[in-house]
């Protein structure tokens, strides 16, 4: 990518039922967003999970590495603005989607007589939210593919089916 407009690490998860954590309140901890000002040039961010013996370390990290590293003991300079924020729609462009839950099952095939045959692929759900989705009458028809970039060491990726869900599924 070129120029990042930004990334960092978002809390999804804000129900105090999905951490059940009195002491720590998981629930409560806010998100980081990096904004890049000025030409980041191009690059990437990185998401690590760095290893740890237990949930109390906070152990994922995100970061920008430039395509075009320096020579060694030369300094590069970032300008950017750090939000913390327990608000993550703030923090997007309303016309973007965001993963809220990811399901992953044996792939299958239907066959003629509905019963799905398991077809040695994996296939996975992503569902996606965002403010200007929130605005969709509930039987909008998926009139647009959305934008389906996936990034691993290996993967194929057989088909993409979307689909718009009633309000409230």
């Amino acid at each position: 990518m070129e120029n990042p407009q930004g990334f960092g690490l978002l809390q999804r998860g804000r129900e105090f039922s999905r951490f059940e954590d009195l002491d720590d309140r998981y629930d409560l901890r806010p998100s980081a967003w990096i904004t890049p000002k000025g030409d980041w040039g191009k690059g990437k961010v990185e998401l690590v999970e760095i290893p740890t013996n237990d949930e109390t370390n906070d152990n994922i990290v995100a970061y920008w590495t430039p395509d075009q590293l320096p020579e060694p003991g030369k300094e590069m300079n970032f300008k950017y603005t750090l939000t913390f924020s327990r608000d993550e729609d703030k923090l997007h462009a309303p016309d973007n989607a965001w993963v809220l839950q990811t399901r992953r099952s044996t792939g299958d095939v239907k066959q003629s007589n509905l019963i799905r045959q398991p077809d040695g692929t994996i296939a996975f759900v992503v569902d996606f939210v965002g403010a200007d989705m929130k605005k969709l009458p509930p039987d909008t028809p998926s009139l647009r593919k959305p934008a389906l970039a996936i990034t691993v060491k290996s993967l194929t990726v057989m088909y993409a089916i979307t689909q718009s869900l009633k309000a409230g599924v």
